[in-house]
């Protein structure tokens, strides 16, 4: 939120510090919204249960205008229901990421007013809250993923993968693996490891199926899994990649 008409790059706007609280007894009474006579459906509408939002950046750049919106709108989220605004730095990038922009993303933050419950400087049940240094907890989802089968290790090159994609899109079908380490026995994957051959790890995506979900935004989704194809949730030098790290952090905080 600006602080100051003066602040360089700023929209000239100064908010209404009510307009984050939006659920107060004497303003839902004066709009109808409050009182004995409300039913309970409304009752239960206008309180909802807390819960925890959450903006997870990556320190790869300054804090932009698509960053701003997300974070303004986890944290109203969390307002609105009394619950918990969290922040989680998801410096996996090695590459392109780098501490200085953590450190400007967190003070950029403060001076918006976005203060968050958990994460970096506030601490919390589920910390660390840098994704770099929850490598052992994705180690645990990976190795369980891998026993169940829902996973496996893949040593395709990045030639034979380049050689492959340019295949199937001169043969007019979608750039997909085609499973080829999925069908690996047991001793070959053990030869291939003793000899020291670097290998990511593929989720398998059941070919010949269809992903359904209804979207809160877009509505019912239907997606063909042939479409897909099994995705690197691990690279070979071990580091996690972004989407799959999101995901297991995301179902280790929800269950808490």
């Amino acid at each position: 939120m600006c602080r100051t008409l003066n602040h360089p790059g700023c929209a000239h706007i100064i908010p209404d510090r009510r307009l984050l609280h939006p659920r107060s007894d004497t303003a839902l009474e004066s709009r109808g919204l409050a009182g004995p006579g409300l039913s309970a459906t409304m009752r239960f509408r206008m309180n909802p249960a807390p819960f925890k939002s959450r903006f997870a950046p990556s320190p790869t750049g300054l804090l932009h205008l698509g960053n701003v919106r997300t974070a303004l709108f986890n944290y109203l989220a969390a307002q609105r229901t009394q619950g918990v605004f969290l922040l989680r730095i998801e410096d996996t990038d090695a590459m392109r990421g780098h501490d200085k922009y953590a450190v400007a993303l967190e003070q950029d933050l403060r001076w918006l007013g976005l203060e968050w419950q958990e994460g970096p400087g506030q601490g919390g049940a589920q910390a660390p809250y840098m994704q770099s240094q929850r490598g052992a907890i994705y180690a645990l989802y990976f190795n369980q993923l891998e026993a169940g089968g829902a996973a496996y290790p893949c040593f395709c090159s990045e030639h034979e993968l380049e050689i492959a994609r340019k295949t199937a899109i001169a043969a007019g079908r979608p750039p997909r693996y085609a499973g080829r380490c999925f069908r690996l026995k047991p001793e070959e994957i053990a030869a291939r490891r003793a000899e020291g051959r670097p290998a990511t790890l593929r989720f398998h995506v059941a070919d010949g199926q269809s992903v359904e979900f209804d979207d809160k935004v877009r509505g019912r989704q239907m997606f063909a899994t042939s479409d897909i194809g099994d995705f690197i949730i691990r690279r070979s030098d071990a580091r996690r990649r972004s989407s799959s790290a999101t995901q297991s952090t995301t179902r280790s905080w929800a269950s808490h």
